[in-house]
């Protein structure tokens, strides 16, 4: 009965937290499905165009969230309270999709998915049931855990680790039984890592309590938390930090993990008793404790627990916090951050305190920690006012001491946004926060502005100012990421460079906002502008982005392009730079140059009369040339193709193919490209290769289109099979 209330409550909280995300429903009334809303007229600045990604026809289901992105930006997971259009039976709730970009556009695919049917509202984040929890860089594989049974027969309550995808049927990697938790993985997946309270090997017998810490490589689970010789470090069990627990509803994953799935960090009491130590599993091999004292003084004070705060994405600098002493630097008996470097074993003492501001003495951890990919630069919150206060001062260090990034103190709290939205470059130059109290004179509203501090100098602007310092009370937010660089993990809103901040205010900061809604801003080295509409009166919020930011993903109801047909339907649309699609109902004229009929018109994009969409990447895109489009390439003799191009210049387009058996050209066309962007591209088919596809042969295509003035070229090839 206790197990039914709890998920009863859940579903409860589910729904209420569903109904924050999507928002409550506008007063006026709402279109019918699939009568089309009139386009808003603003268009995305700093270069970007809006794609739709989610399907253009109203949707049984709703747009839930994002929750997994490929490195390029191409394919996107998420998750629909519901089904797709035209998609049959029935679904658990939610129903997890992939989002693929073509030449031709973006399409939707629901992946069939291995939770089945649960007892109780299975949780967006719900590790036990929200769908996958790590996906490889390409989206191509997933991973996550559920609650058995998954077939009859099995125990209820114990939890399967699965592997699944788009096109790939669910595995069970392994049964972890009751109570297991997911803990992190390689960028690849081929190491997996998690804790379980159930006895799976026979090296953990003599554990009497708690979990121990496993790793799955292939299809062989080894123990983690073991010495040199394969012995348990603790019959007591050992502790992988995963989040933090003053903020249990943020999207929060330390580094226990390195991106190879070669480093490993955790801690445990040796032998049940006495303070923590952190250690190190390297290489499935060696075990090191990096919490080991240094210090070689007289006095050396008492020992205390010493936890793991964070570590690089490589796991190359691991950083620990306690009150021991442990180098002969430390002086005192406070609490600090150390430093330990795993290449050469150093530890070295990252001094913590700064006057007013120190962190907290009733949680082990101070909160919030974000590090720079070398280690150099540790972020953290801090507080000033005791065990009681919320942090509130957010603080840098560095080998040269530590630092405060604000002079007043970060007061989120009082509107419901955690002192945790703080983002970093890759490098930990840029510093990026949110935060209510004026840090710089021009801030003058008393709402959450967005600030970016840059360490080497120590400015600190407001990037999210409107005219004159500031028009309203209106907040500002960003999308909320601590402890996590995974590149397919989407949620942030700074680019590994630090040159472009997203975030989202209802504030007009720029002419081009019409309208008082929620919108996405961007910005670039001191240029401000939208990346949302600005127009009509529905809200419009940053998913996430890419690392290189060239791919921003907004979750909206307002129609921001015409072949967004579903009639008011909340959609997921890419901004990205150098993106749009051409209209599916325009096409080109044809003329004939040369001999060759070649499509030379051009198809418009959703853009301002400025054409600020940008030139894109510096090649050509083309669309992928599939199975219908083999057949009817083989009926009609030629080959229609949309391509994209980044600038003018002249085209060519040739076709080879082995006849009569030697390789011949079997097709070229040329034309002249007045502006970058897509058009459409008409090569007929020689007589012979005709003739030989009328009578039922076969030829690999192998097609070469070259933009003069640019390298590479663009090539493909593809099999076509002709009919009698």
């Amino acid at each position: 009965m206790d197990r039914i209330l709890r998920r009863w409550i859940a579903g409860v909280c589910l729904l209420t937290s569903l109904l924050a995300v999507v928002g409550p429903a506008p007063a006026f009334a709402a279109p019918a499905p699939g009568v089309p809303v009139s386009v808003a007229p603003g268009v995305p600045d700093q270069g970007r165009a809006w794609e739709l990604i989610t399907p253009a026809d109203p949707m049984p289901g709703v747009v839930a969230g994002v929750r997994g992105m490929s490195v390029e930006g191409d394919r996107i997971s998420y998750a629909l309270l519901g089904l797709l259009p035209g998609a049959v039976g029935s679904a658990p709730l939610p129903s997890f999709n992939i989002a693929e970009r073509g030449s031709a556009g973006w399409t939707s695919a629901q992946v069939p998915t291995p939770y089945g049917t649960v007892d109780g509202f299975p949780g967006v984040n719900d590790q036990k049931y929200g769908g996958p929890q790590a996906f490889n860089p390409d989206l191509s594989t997933w991973l996550g855990i559920r609650h058995r049974p998954l077939a009859p027969g099995q125990a209820e309550y114990d939890v399967a680790l699965l592997r699944w995808g788009p096109g790939q049927a669910a595995t069970e990697l392994a049964n972890l039984g009751p109570n297991a938790t997911y803990v992190g993985a390689s960028t690849d997946l081929s190491r997996v890592f998690f804790t379980a309270e159930k006895h799976l090997l026979p090296a953990d017998a003599g554990r009497v309590s708690g979990q121990s810490i496993y790793e799955l490589f292939g299809s062989t689970v080894r123990l983690v938390d073991v010495d040199n010789d394969g012995e348990l470090l603790s019959d007591c069990g050992s502790t992988v930090p995963r989040e933090l627990a003053e903020n249990p509803g943020m999207d929060v994953r330390k580094h226990v993990v390195s991106n190879d799935g070669r480093r490993v960090f955790f801690w445990t009491q040796p032998s049940c008793t006495g303070p923590t130590r952190v250690y190190l599993r390297e290489g499935a091999a060696t075990t090191t404790e990096i919490s080991a004292s240094r210090c070689t003084l007289a006095d050396c004070g008492p020992a205390a627990d010493v936890y793991f705060a964070e570590a690089t994405p490589d796991g190359s600098v691991a950083f620990l916090y306690t009150a021991q002493r442990l180098t002969d630097e430390d002086t005192d008996a406070l609490p600090d951050f150390y430093r330990y470097d795993v290449a050469g074993g150093d530890l070295k003492l990252f001094r913590a305190r700064v006057a007013g501001a120190e962190p907290r003495s009733d949680f082990p951890v101070p909160t919030d920690i974000a590090t720079s990919a070398d280690g150099s630069r540790l972020y953290f919150y801090a507080t000033d006012a005791g065990a009681s206060a919320a942090p509130n001062h957010l603080l840098v260090a560095e080998a040269g001491g530590t630092r405060e990034v604000a002079p007043a103190p970060i007061e989120n709290s009082s509107r419901g946004f955690s002192s945790g939205a703080v983002q970093l470059a890759e490098n930990g130059r840029y510093a990026v926060f949110t935060s209510q109290a004026p840090n710089v004179p021009s801030d003058t509203d008393g709402s959450i502005d967005i600030y970016r501090y840059d360490a080497e100098d120590g400015s600190l602007i407001d990037i999210s100012a409107g005219p004159a310092g500031g028009g309203g009370s209106f907040d500002a937010n960003l999308r909320v990421t601590l402890g996590d660089s995974v590149p397919s993990r989407p949620f942030r809103s700074v680019s590994a460079d630090g040159s472009r901040i997203l975030f989202g205010t209802s504030e007009r900061l720029v002419p081009e906002d019409h309208n008082s809604v929620r919108d996405v801003y961007e910005w670039v080295n001191g240029a401000l502008g939208l990346v949302s509409s600005g127009a009509g009166d529905r809200d419009s919020d940053l998913m996430g982005m890419t690392t290189d930011g060239r791919t921003a993903v907004i979750r909206t109801s307002q129609t921001l392009l015409g072949l967004d047909r579903d009639g008011g339907d909340v959609d997921l649309y890419a901004a990205r730079i150098g993106g749009g699609f051409p209209e599916p109902s325009l096409e080109a004229p044809a003329e004939c140059e040369g001999g060759n009929c070649v499509s030379v018109g051009r198809e418009a994009l959703d853009r301002s009369p400025a054409d600020t969409a940008g030139a894109g990447p510096d090649r050509i895109v083309m669309r992928r040339i599939d199975a219908a489009a083999r057949r009817q390439i083989a009926a009609s003799g030629r080959i229609a193709l949309l391509v994209e191009l980044p600038r003018q210049g002249r085209l060519a387009a040739t076709a080879r193919a082995r006849l009569a058996g030697r390789e011949r050209t079997i097709g070229s066309a040329t034309a002249q490209v007045a502006e970058a962007g897509p058009m459409r591209l008409t090569v007929p088919l020689s007589k012979a290769a005709r003739r030989k596809l009328g009578q039922g042969g076969r030829m690999r295509v192998r097609l070469r289109l070259r933009l003069s003035g640019l390298e590479p070229t663009a090539t493909t090839s593809f099999a076509l099979k002709g009919k009698r």
